[in-house]
């Protein structure tokens, strides 16, 4: 869609969307030591632990993804010279005032990036992958092409609807997260996995 708006407005999503791909290694690398460190926790029945493993994590995640967040707010000019001359000055103006939405999106992107380790070493994969599909495809991109074309926003609007499904799907991950790691007891966590076992055994044979 950026295409539609002009060459300017889509070297300039072009480039933010190259920084958020790059910024977002941090959180991708974070959701696999995640999802490794609980599933071994939980594999074991050691639901204290893995606890401890997610309010550290979190921890880690929050204060990580807030710096990268303002660190790209605060160095955006430079960061943008890195791609395109200081000549041009629409397009620089343009993508400088873009990163500052994206830098936003990318604090909750990020956050629910490292989400999906816990997602994947409790087995709430199917659930996720409804979430994202929803977010994305039923809210974001509607309301991106909403906000760009019909209210005249342009990129802004197109990054506008990429923020509400991140922010959506962000929520919905915390939603489900929050009943697994705050309730669950050793016993009904041993009790839910031999479930699943017997379950994939069964269909099995």
């Amino acid at each position: 869609m950026g295409g539609i708006l002009g060459v300017t407005e889509l070297a300039s999503l072009t480039i933010c969307l190259n920084i958020h791909a790059f910024l977002f290694r941090v959180p991708l690398g974070m959701t696999e030591a995640t999802s490794a460190l609980l599933g071994n926790a939980i594999g074991a029945n050691n639901v204290r632990l893995a606890k401890r493993f997610a309010s550290l994590i979190t921890k880690i995640v929050v204060t990580v993804i807030t710096l990268l967040g303002a660190v790209t707010i605060l160095a955006r000019a430079a960061i943008v010279n890195f791609f395109t001359s200081s000549d041009n000055e629409t397009l620089v103006g343009l993508t400088t005032q873009l990163m500052i939405v994206l830098s936003s999106c990318f604090m909750f992107d990020g956050m629910q990036a490292a989400m999906h380790g816990p997602i994947r070493a409790l087995g709430l994969q199917k659930r996720a992958s409804l979430i994202a599909i929803t977010s994305y495809w039923l809210l974001g991109l509607p309301v991106a092409a909403l906000l760009a074309f019909k209210c005249n926003m342009g990129v802004f609007g197109l990054m506008a609807g990429f923020a509400a499904a991140i922010i959506l799907e962000f929520t919905a991950y915390a939603a489900i997260l929050e009943p697994k790691t705050g309730k669950m007891s050793p016993t009904k966590l041993s009790q839910g996995f031999s479930k699943k076992g017997r379950f994939r055994k069964q269909k099995r044979t």
